[in-house]
């Protein structure tokens, strides 16, 4: 009698759960799903006076810097395609490192606005700097989500 070859735990963990488009674009969802929550905190300080009775401060820092990204997200996550959402992504390198520039992106979204509040400069100066690292960040995250979608709907 022939023992079965032996499989390497990884091996045998990727043919049972492979990585479908579908379940790629959940993760990505929920993962961008996450920064809806900085938009109610934001908004929550706005209405208890946190920024006075300047709007423009928090929300003039914080749409140009997400909205555009998740109207990119939820727009090709609710696209309608084919069968290519049942495939196996195709390459899943692109799908992690896109996964951990959203998830990085969001993260440094979040220390502006949570320690702005700390910040000796304040929330202001805080929120002005950090628009210099976070614009060539979103243009890296939007290049990686863009290029995931469109190489996995080819």
């Amino acid at each position: 009698m022939k023992a079965a070859p032996h499989r390497s735990a990884g091996k045998s963990r990727e043919s049972k759960n492979p990585m479908t488009f579908a379940r790629a674009r959940e993760i990505l969802a929920w993962t961008w799903s996450l920064s809806l929550l900085l938009v109610l905190i934001v908004l929550v300080q706005t209405a208890m006076g946190y920024y006075k009775t300047d709007w423009q401060i928090p929300w003039g820092w914080l749409s140009p810097l997400l909205f555009p990204i998740l109207s990119m997200v939820f727009g090709a996550i609710t696209a309608r395609t084919s069968l290519a959402h049942e495939t196996e992504v195709r390459s899943k390198q692109l799908f992690v490192i896109t996964l951990i520039l959203s998830a990085l992106y969001i993260v440094a979204l979040y220390i502006v606005v949570i320690f702005g509040a700390i910040s000796p400069n304040g929330i202001e100066w805080l929120m002005a700097a950090s628009t210099w690292f976070l614009i060539p960040f979103q243009v890296i995250v939007s290049i990686s989500l863009s290029k995931f979608f469109v190489e996995e709907l080819r």
